[in-house]
């Protein structure tokens, strides 16, 4: 069975909300990890390796990536590279569709585990960037208005 739940907030988080939690939660804080790009591991096969690359480049900037994730993500990635494979078949035996479907379910728990869809990044606190603002002159008297409220012209 899966986690359930949201994921237990710091309590350097939960101080700047105002929780009273927090003080229940001193000296429990988790301790600060390296950041930074992991190598590849060595056992990736091409496939993997090429994903991996991608992987690396899509987390730059996040500030959510370390060495220690090293071999968390190659196990993404060749599991990945695995499914892409087999995904591939023009006719598939139902062996090789009932091994694809474990690896589909493996990567639905990684990707949950490293923000790769939407619910896993609100799970674990990724931000979002703004959207992208119009700039038509109105926003001098209505404040900023978002590309996808302007009105539509036609």
């Amino acid at each position: 069975m899966g986690r359930r739940g949201p994921l237990p907030e710091s309590a350097e988080r939960l101080r700047l909300r105002g929780s009273a939690l927090a003080a229940g939660r001193e000296g429990v804080d988790i301790p600060a990890v390296p950041m930074g790009e992991p190598e590849a591991p060595e056992w990736l096969t091409p496939d993997a390796r090429l994903l991996w690359n991608d992987a690396v480049v899509r987390f730059r900037g996040t500030g959510r990536l370390s060495p220690l994730d090293q071999h968390s993500l190659g196990r993404y990635v060749q599991t990945l590279a695995e499914w892409w494979r087999l995904s591939a078949e023009p006719d598939p035996s139902p062996a090789v569709m009932r091994r694809a479907h474990q690896l589909a379910q493996q990567l639905g728990t990684l990707e949950d585990r490293f923000g790769f869809n939407p619910a896993a990044r609100a799970r674990l606190g990724f931000g979002t960037e703004p959207p992208p603002q119009a700039d038509d002159g109105a926003a001098r008297f209505f404040g900023p208005v978002p590309l996808d409220d302007r009105p539509h012209e036609g």
